[in-house]
């Protein structure tokens, strides 16, 4: 599953000597009193050290971000199908045309693609325009045949998921 998250504070507590520390920026390095445990990573990644993990109290906060989902496709009852499996943890946004949803992976960063029918066109441009896309999965009619675009998609270096229609 994907899963979206920003990291809101990146800090730890320290089991043996009792001091909180906290990364503030990328590569913030950072130690505790008696140096058994380290932070670093900011609000960017986080990471941690210590002589012994079982000395590491966590205390990071993260915010849980929608995950923008594009659905391309221009059969209602198709879309209606595939939505209904989407709750609101993510944020479904609809091209019902080519040329549509080109411009709003133009405009816009999506997490996940999932094609209700073949847009080989949309495909194309993918394929062409390497966007950062957690995963795309393909709906097809006559599912498990890898359709055209499936294939385009997963040689152009995308995570391509296939299922039925």
């Amino acid at each position: 599953m994907i899963n979206k998250k920003r990291i809101l504070c990146n800090k730890a507590q320290c089991k043996k000597c009792g001091d909180i520390i906290e990364s503030r920026y990328r590569h913030d390095f950072q130690s505790c009193g008696c140096g058994a445990i380290h932070v670093d990573g900011g609000l960017e990644y986080i990471k941690r050290g210590a002589y012994d993990p079982d000395d590491i109290i966590e205390l990071s906060e993260y915010e849980i971000l929608p995950i923008k989902t594009l659905i391309l496709g221009n059969d209602e009852k198709k879309i209606l199908s595939v939505s209904k499996h989407f709750d609101a943890s993510y944020e479904l946004v609809i091209a019902k045309s080519e040329s549509n949803a080109i411009n709003m992976l133009n405009a816009m960063a999506f997490d996940l693609v999932l094609f209700v029918e073949d847009f080989k066109g949309v495909a194309n441009w993918l394929c062409k325009n390497k966007k950062n896309i957690s995963r795309i999965t393909v709906f097809s009619e006559d599912y498990p045949k890898p359709t055209e675009a499936r294939n385009k998609l997963k040689n152009a270096g995308y995570e391509v998921y296939e299922a039925p229609a």
